[in-house]
């Protein structure tokens, strides 16, 4: 695990209290240097350099021209209503779409009729799902390299 991750869990398995406050300076460090260092910080800098290193030790080959190369896109994000709550989530090649289209799915279901965590509830959550995962593994994909028709 890269040094500047590190410190992201306590090491070993502990149950917080109500209202404690867990400190960790390595990510905040970590966050601090691609404040002041902007994109180039995590794309070129040092915290690039220990991915390729651990990547490479845990037998990823990354190089650092896969850093150094990247370009972020702005896009427009996706959303529905559900329930009278707009929710937004990024489209393809991102995922997020299927949570929108579980949602319109889930909008027919009332689910506090059915009652949390009961049979009918989790039967109803569970086939969304599966319908909305075959949905994404056939039709979503990089809008790069295919013409996707999104709308709802």
């Amino acid at each position: 695990m890269p040094r500047w991750m590190g410190g992201n869990y306590k090491p070993q398995v502990v149950i917080e209290k109500h209202g404690e406050i867990f400190h960790n300076e390595v990510y905040a460090n970590t966050l601090r240097m691609i404040q002041e260092g902007g994109r180039d910080a995590f794309y070129r800098g040092e915290i690039a350099e220990e991915l390729v290193r651990w990547g490479n030790s845990a037998g990823i080959q990354w190089q650092l021209e896969d850093f150094s190369s990247h370009a972020s896109t702005w896009i427009e994000p996706m959303s529905t209503n559900y329930r009278g709550r707009d929710v937004f989530e990024l489209p393809p090649n991102g995922q997020g779409i299927t949570v929108l289209q579980m949602l319109n799915m889930l909008e027919g279901f009332n689910l506090t009729a059915m009652g949390h965590n009961s049979a009918d509830y989790i039967h109803a959550l569970v086939e969304t799902k599966k319908l909305a995962f075959v949905d994404r593994a056939k039709f979503y994909s990089d809008p790069e390299f295919n013409d996707l028709e999104l709308a709802r």
